[in-house]
């Protein structure tokens, strides 16, 4: 059954919205487990119900294989840059998303460290049940290379997804772009010295 309330925007009528191949990856080569007791969407970007494609992948594996879904977000306390503040402004982002997924078909599993390294081997266990595994491709902070640990320890398919924004990441590999910087931000950078005032500057300089 479909989810309901704002979860049901994933859905057109009793089909489910594709995600494009060009947002999704495979992050190792292990297979489906169609044994497996639901999809886990493993959350750790993208921490938001709605406008999702990670959400949304793991619903469609959910339709597809009739599996319940499973989502779990998880907070660490002992990676570098943890704080009150940030620490906060997730909380508060986990009560927001578990009045989000209350009432839809959708298994809401948050969970806070409460100690340093409390939390390792809670992605496994759950995979261990999984038919797949379903994460955020993030490109950067530390998520990349915990993405790639975690996934050659699982014994079942994970598969990350892009919802950086309106274009796919994948979809602007080779072409430039531009960022907006200030002097200080350049010199620092580069080490060419100081601009005169806010400049555009293209990514591969």
């Amino acid at each position: 059954m479909p989810p309901k309330g704002e979860l049901s925007t994933i859905y057109r009528g009793d089909r489910l919205n594709s995600v494009p191949d060009i947002r999704i990856r495979k992050s190792n080569d292990a297979p489906v487990n169609h044994n497996g007791d639901f999809v886990l969407y493993w959350m750790i970007a993208y921490r938001r119900a709605t406008w999702n494609f990670s959400l949304q992948r793991a619903a469609e594996w959910a339709f597809e294989l009739n599996k319940p879904l499973v989502v779990m977000e998880a907070l660490r306390c002992g990676y570098g840059w943890a704080n009150d503040r940030l620490h906060r402004f997730i909380l508060e982002g986990m009560a927001h998303n578990a009045r989000q997924f209350k009432g839809s078909e959708v298994s809401y599993y948050p969970y806070v460290e409460p100690i340093q390294d409390a939390g390792k081997g809670l992605l496994p266990a759950l995979a261990k049940k999984a038919c797949v595994v379903i994460t955020d491709d993030f490109p950067a902070f530390f998520l990349p290379r915990m993405v790639a640990s975690a996934s050659r320890k699982l014994g079942v398919l994970m598969e990350q997804v892009d919802s950086n924004g309106l274009l796919p990441m994948l979809s602007m590999a080779g072409i430039p772009t531009l960022i907006a910087v200030s002097s200080g931000s350049w010199a620092a950078l580069t080490g060419r010295g100081a601009l005169k005032g806010p400049s555009l500057v293209r990514s591969d300089t």
